[in-house]
């Protein structure tokens, strides 16, 4: 196995010694399209500068990143335990009035681990949850990533393969936090140029997405993920990142665009009112807008 593939697969996490029989017409549904003119579009982005995105049609979201519940988010003794519960619940008020979504992004609680594990997590999970509900019960609340489990090399292998049905059994344990949610929130980055195999695995983590009930806001990133050496934090090309948005309006209801953190600095991009994937999201923005007039007259 040549070292490209390798790694790869080591974007899928590692193997369960779980294993069901899915039936063929279970494993090879395609997500729902979902109407155009319905599709939500969300500003993650961290930018500075950038100009206001609402009136493009992109809405604000917040996003509870765990420097948020951790005073120290780089110990991770001290981020294996839970948060500080006064710290949840001013981080609940303080996000309350904006009334936009929010998505938490606590990764590092692992539910991919034996049954033990992974209701340890879980419970951890929950717990974050209840805190900000109990403080503001109105709150539209999903978390970043966990549902379902990210998954690249697993996505590609297809339907029946032995490493896509372990992916499926992983997704199915993960369902237990399902009910506590109000929507989810899979990241669909890019790690390579391979536009089709993008679409491959995108499709099939909004698959997994779709079995929780929940709406499904996938996360894009219009810059290549660090995870790729060679190419990470480099901007994708402008039709690359139009075939990216167009496949998650077909199976999502909707995106997050996240970006605009330099990491070699470390601090936030500055905003480029020319930048190529800025002038694509305006297009696709507008077609949309257009969609919905016709859908309204």
């Amino acid at each position: 196995m040549n070292s490209m593939l390798a790694w790869r697969r080591m974007l899928a996490w590692p193997c369960i010694c779980l294993c069901v029989q899915l039936s063929a017409e279970a494993a090879q549904a395609v997500p729902p399209e979902v109407p155009a003119a319905e599709f939500k579009v969300f500003d993650g982005t961290l930018y500075r500068g950038k100009p206001d995105l609402g009136r493009y049609g992109i809405e604000p979201i917040e996003i509870l990143y765990a420097a948020r519940f951790w005073p120290d988010a780089q110990s991770a003794r001290a981020m294996e335990q839970l948060p500080d519960e006064r710290r949840v619940r001013r981080a609940a008020r303080e996000v309350l009035a904006a009334k936009h979504p929010v998505v938490i992004d606590i990764e590092h609680w692992r539910l991919d681990g034996d049954d033990a594990q992974m209701h340890a997590s879980l419970a951890k999970y929950v717990t974050v949850l209840q805190w900000l509900r109990n403080e503001a019960p109105d709150l539209n609340i999903g978390y970043f990533e966990c549902l379902p489990m990210a998954a690249y090399g697993w996505a590609l292998d297809g339907p029946g393969s032995r490493d896509y049905r372990r992916w499926q059994v992983e997704n199915k344990r993960r369902g237990d936090l399902a009910p506590f949610v109000d929507a989810v929130y899979p990241p669909l980055y890019t790690y390579f140029p391979d536009r089709r195999d993008w679409v491959r695995y995108a499709t099939a983590n909004m698959r997994e997405a779709r079995r929780y009930g929940k709406p499904v806001y996938a996360f894009l990133w219009p810059q290549y993920s660090e995870r790729n050496k060679e190419l990470g934090q480099q901007y994708l090309p402008a039709d690359y990142w139009r075939l990216q948005l167009e496949t998650a309006r077909k199976y999502a209801d909707g995106i997050v665009i996240w970006g605009g953190w330099d990491g070699e600095r470390r601090a936030p991009a500055a905003w480029e009112e020319s930048a190529q994937w800025w002038q694509v999201t305006r297009e696709f923005m507008s077609a949309i807008a257009q969609q919905k007039s016709q859908k309204e007259k």
